[in-house]
């Protein structure tokens, strides 16, 4: 039985579940969490390793289901993967962890993760006058590193910055693996502040000239479950 994500007390009776990976989702209900489930998924079709077309579909179609609960309730998002033997087997992992997951689940209720990229800019292009010569063109030449150091160095401080920026107004914050030369910060915020959001967005651009500074959607807090 393939599980997706978990939510505080009862299935609200106008949930709307998305279709699984292979099949029809359905509820396994505990005494006050529920888990999302695909009872025909099995661990032999995720771990096919015949066909990365297949698997890559799945990851997506987890991530789907994940965000289409999310926007209907609160959830606890799961890790892609996640099997367990039988419907009593998942139960009574519900019942043993139950204090800890309605904890975590009232915490997370009202917020949302969202990832910052943070997108270095290329420095300036300092041309050397192509007329410079001899001492003049040492001098240029000399002057264009300084130049490209200084924006390096600028750049560099405006990163840690942001950093701090962010964690002013979002404790809850966690850096990225960089990706593709493309810095990243996950943090949580409260769904309901999406004006005030935006504006502290415009202002860490406006305070980071180096960098083009993107704001993603609200996400199921993926890395801080």
């Amino acid at each position: 039985m393939y599980a997706y994500a978990f939510i505080n007390g009862n299935p609200p009776l106008d949930i709307e579940l998305p279709p699984g990976i292979v099949g029809s989702l359905d509820w396994v209900c505990g005494r006050q969490i529920s888990a999302v489930v695909e009872p025909g998924l099995s661990p032999e079709f995720i771990a096919n390793d015949d066909d990365d077309a297949q698997l890559i579909q799945a990851v997506v179609t987890h991530d789907l289901v994940i965000c289409q609960l999310f926007h209907q309730t609160p959830v606890l998002p799961l890790r892609f993967g996640n099997f367990w033997r039988s419907p009593a087997d998942l139960l009574n992992h519900l019942i043993t962890h139950e204090a800890e997951y309605i904890q975590k689940l009232t915490e997370l209720a009202p917020l949302a993760e969202y990832t910052l990229k943070c997108t270095p800019l290329e420095e300036p292009n300092h041309e050397i006058s192509p007329d410079a010569r001899g001492k003049n063109y040492l001098l240029a030449k000399k002057q264009r590193y300084q130049m490209q150091q200084q924006f390096q160095t600028a750049q560099a401080a405006e990163w840690e910055n942001i950093k701090q920026l962010v964690a002013q107004d979002y404790p809850h914050i966690i850096p990225g693996e960089p990706q593709n030369n493309q810095q990243r910060l996950y943090f949580l915020a409260d769904r309901s502040e999406t004006t005030l959001l935006q504006e502290r967005h415009h202002y860490w651009q406006q305070a980071s000239p180096r960098w083009q500074v993107n704001l993603g959607e609200p996400l199921p807090p993926y890395h801080f479950v």
